[in-house]
């Protein structure tokens, strides 16, 4: 063969070597993305289960705790902070309360635009707050606002400073302090960016009138 022609395959093999490799990084991440959704959505619908049976006072299967997320931001991050305390309560197997009392700086807080997936409105705490005794405030940095969690967040056993039935956490900032998480986070970091926006769908998706306007639009 001549140096020309040689040269010609040798680019010919190269460039196919090279599309066989795309296709297959193509399908390795198809697949992890397959498998990663198929781990978000048996995750949260073994939570939504656990969720609902917290909630059940004719249900004593499961132990009655509940991590109560306060809230007085903006909007935005509202919600991260709603999916920050999603995180805590999935890794400490409580029930999620949001207290809707107060208005973002943008206005009145959104509550009926969501289809809820599950209950979240403090009226579910209602029966159970008597035989908890009270409502505890979740360990804190003294002294410190938007990171005075940061600590238990990135470094703490959520399960062992979380002992009383009832925890409020008041602003929970810390969505990345979490993902830190040693003990707690390996998990969920292991879904890499999709973490988020899947917790995010999940807690807040739009009730059907906002649905139907969205579509109409």
């Amino acid at each position: 063969l001549s140096a020309s022609v040689y040269l010609d395959e040798t680019r010919i093999v190269a460039s196919r070597l090279l599309l066989f490799s795309l296709i297959s990084e193509s399908e390795r991440k198809r697949q992890k993305f397959i498998e990663d959704t198929g781990h978000i959505q048996a995750m949260l619908s073994n939570y939504t289960q656990l969720h609902r049976k917290i909630l059940d006072p004719d249900d004593f299967s499961v132990p009655k705790k509940f991590l109560v997320v306060s809230s007085s931001h903006g909007l935005a991050n509202t919600q991260i902070e709603e999916v920050t305390g999603l995180i805590m309560a999935l890794a400490t197997h409580r029930a999620l309360i949001l207290d809707f009392s107060n208005d973002t700086y943008t206005g009145a807080r959104p509550v009926e635009e969501y289809a809820w997936p599950v209950s979240v409105g403090f009226e579910g705490l209602g029966p159970f707050l008597e035989a908890a005794g009270g409502i505890a405030d979740m360990p804190r940095i003294p002294n410190e606002e938007y990171g005075k969690y940061g600590e238990l967040l990135a470094c703490g056993d959520w399960g062992e400073a979380l002992q009383a039935d009832v925890v409020l956490a008041q602003t929970l900032f810390g969505f990345p302090s979490a993902l830190l998480n040693r003990r707690h986070a390996p998990p969920l970091r292991r879904l890499g960016p999709r973490l988020f926006p899947a917790l995010h769908a999940f807690l807040h998706p739009p009730a059907s009138n906002v649905a139907a306007a969205a579509a109409a639009a």
